[in-house]
């Protein structure tokens, strides 16, 4: 699953994690940070902006609906 991403980038970033050839602490590096974020913003646009915006939708097209006294969306 993506969210595992984030899991496992903060497991490198939390944690020190080494290559196990070179031995080397493995960082995270910006570009993963920022492919992070970008899953969590599509999280929050998913659950909370989606959502919101669907229900405006449905409250004009109903408002709509009942001005022509037709019945309104389930």
């Amino acid at each position: 699953m993506i969210v595992d991403a984030i899991r496992q980038f903060g497991n490198f970033a939390a944690h020190k994690i080494t290559d196990q050839t070179t031995l080397q602490v493995i960082d995270v590096e910006p570009h993963e940070a920022e492919y992070c974020l970008d899953i969590l913003d599509a999280l929050f646009d998913h659950y909370y902006v989606r959502p919101a915006v669907a229900l405006r939708q449905k409250q004009l097209l109903d408002a709509k609906l009942a001005a022509a006294k037709r019945t309104p969306t389930k």
